[in-house]
């Protein structure tokens, strides 16, 4: 397991770190981040909270690299956060939704029953993990999830994965 020394930084100073984070570092930096809708063989989508922030639930993802393609990017960050591999064509790229100021990409993929047992969160940057029903997120979950949710049913033959027609 790759230890990760920064973390645990941010943990020990989170709220000052993530002032600094949102409205020094990414600003000036204009950093990319990319999200990924994961759909599970049902129909439902897998929510997390991050062991850093606002404790909400958003999708997974996270920051793009210098010279790094998105498709890389979202492949990277799920591999970090969630321990799982997929391949570059399990990935649709959907648009952008609108994250806290800046815009990210969108990706989603359709697992299937094995990949969805592959799934264990890094304790370091996942705080919890859920599957939840399209059509019943939860109340406190970031605006990013259902802004996501809304894009995937607009695309034909998206809506319909899993079996679930999204509304």
């Amino acid at each position: 397991m790759r230890w990760r020394w920064y973390y645990r930084i941010l943990v020990l100073f989170s709220p000052l770190a993530l002032f600094v984070l949102r409205c020094i570092v990414n600003p000036l930096l204009r950093n990319k981040r990319v999200r990924v809708v994961l759909l599970h063989p049902d129909g439902r989508v897998l929510l997390v909270i991050n062991a850093l922030g606002d404790r909400h639930w958003t999708l997974p993802g996270g920051g793009v690299g210098r010279h790094e393609d998105l498709v890389d990017a979202a492949i990277r960050e799920l591999h970090e956060e969630l321990k799982i591999n997929l391949p570059a064509h399990a990935l649709m790229q959907l648009g952008e939704v609108r994250v806290r100021g800046y815009q990210a990409p969108l990706f989603v993929a359709q697992l299937s029953r094995s990949q969805v047992a592959q799934i264990l969160p890094d304790k370091f940057e996942i705080y919890a993990t859920q599957w939840y029903d399209v059509h019943h997120i939860p109340s406190g979950a970031q605006s990013v999830v259902r802004s996501a949710l809304e894009l995937l049913s607009r695309h034909e033959g998206i809506g319909k994965m899993g079996g679930v027609t999204l509304s």
